[in-house]
């Protein structure tokens, strides 16, 4: 079974690869997806990511103090739950408190990154393996025996991470911009695959549009797909617009009512 893992943000990052390392100690049938690439963020959402999400069957969501209000991190919460369900979209929260979630993430059953809460976690991951689950005793003690080795690694990496302040932000009107392309780039995917087929190397290419593209079962097939596409886009376009309504709580300016003074 695939697990999506995201994040966003340098410390994000490491704590992800971490997880990454890790889940297969505890469920050895579980197979992370993490990648950790330095290249920008939009970047990374090509064909072989959304692939890989649209076979996950979990979604994690490495949460900092620094990536709360990551446009980016909601983005991709919102394309996880419409792929998984919300159910199955985890959010574990690093230094972080469940009263610090505001916006679109509230939708979600957030863990703590505490011994309690993460066996919660991998007993609720441990369940959709279904007939691949381990015993209750077994899962057990798999988590018993390699939690003191996540404990131990993830608090090396926070007490060790210093923020850097300094570095360069992408203003929000931009990334929300490039947001709204990337929702469109993602629903149309799902289409675009089934109008395509492998080159020799395997790259998906748009040379080769489907032979048979007006015999019954291919147009059945486009269908379903476009629907799929309208449904997709529908849902993504209604998180972008929660997340502009969150930045103009922001950056809105406080209004002072100044009191009247009555003179007499």
């Amino acid at each position: 079974m695939k697990i999506f893992i995201s994040w966003s943000g340098e410390l994000s990052k490491m704590l992800g690869e971490i997880l990454r390392n890790w889940l297969p100690s505890v469920l050895q049938m579980v197979k992370p997806y993490f990648t950790p690439s330095d290249i920008e963020k939009g970047a990374r959402w090509n064909i072989e990511i959304a692939n890989e999400l649209e076979a996950s069957s979990i979604g994690i969501l490495c949460l900092t103090r620094e990536n709360l209000n990551s446009p980016w991190m909601m983005f991709e919460a919102g394309a996880i739950s419409k792929a998984v369900g919300s159910t199955y979209v985890c959010p574990i929260l690093f230094q972080v408190e469940k009263s610090d979630i505001t916006g679109p993430l509230n939708q979600f059953q957030m863990t703590l990154f505490n011994k309690g809460e993460m066996k919660r976690l991998i007993d609720t991951i441990n369940a959709k393996l279904e007939e691949h689950s381990l015993s209750d005793d077994k899962c057990d003690s798999a988590f018993e025996k390699w939690w003191p080795e996540l404990w131990k690694n993830v608090n090396d990496i926070l007490d060790g991470y210093k923020v850097d302040k300094q570095k360069d932000v992408r203003k929000d009107r931009e990334i929300l911009d490039e947001i709204l392309i990337l929702t469109r780039l993602i629903a149309r995917q799902q289409t675009e695959a089934i109008e395509k087929k492998p080159s020799e190397n395997s790259a998906l290419t748009g040379d080769y549009i489907l032979r048979k593209i007006d015999s019954k079962s291919a147009a059945d097939d486009r269908k379903e797909l476009l629907k799929k596409e309208e449904a997709l886009l529908q849902a993504l376009t209604k998180l972008e617009e929660e997340l502009k309504c969150e930045l103009e709580k922001k950056h809105r300016p406080t209004k002072i009512t100044k009191r009247k003074e009555n003179n007499t």
